[in-house]
């Protein structure tokens, strides 16, 4: 909680959100949009692993990776998608991983969940071109 106490002092606004809660993440849109009137840009930078032989991780904790890595990204383009598209606009920056295409072993389940990041950007980005909002993808290697 320090660092959200520094990024607090150097005048950047933070509030809590947890991705893989609908009401989270809707309580969040609704407080940007009323702060600030509007959205132009949405990072998704989030990502949890799993490690261990992909046969033999529990489910449970394969389903976990999913729900943040995956559906937690969704889920806030879910929400960003309306306003974006009511102003005719807006960026949404997806953070995958070069291991979502050149998989690593004892983590094949973030690996797959990120490999699903990939074409659910994909995707994405030529459903939502009609509306100008712009879809990247950022596939960085090991951090």
């Amino acid at each position: 909680m320090q660092d959200m106490a520094d990024l607090e002092a150097d005048k950047i606004v933070t509030l809590e959100l947890d991705v893989s809660s609908d009401k989270s993440v809707a309580s969040a849109m609704e407080s940007i949009i009323s702060k600030c009137g509007r959205i132009d840009i949405l990072v998704n930078n989030v990502g949890i692993g799993s490690t261990g032989p992909l046969a033999e991780l529990s489910l449970d904790a394969i389903k976990k990776a999913y729900e943040i890595n995956t559906l937690g990204q969704l889920r806030m383009v879910q929400q960003v998608v309306p306003y974006m598209a009511s102003q005719h606009g807006g960026s949404i920056v997806n953070i995958g991983s070069v291991v979502g295409k050149v998989p690593t072993l004892w983590a094949g389940s973030y690996c797959a969940s990120k490999a699903a990041v990939h074409a659910m950007s994909n995707t994405l980005r030529v459903e939502l071109r009609p509306f100008g909002i712009n879809v990247v993808l950022v596939v960085p290697g090991a951090i």
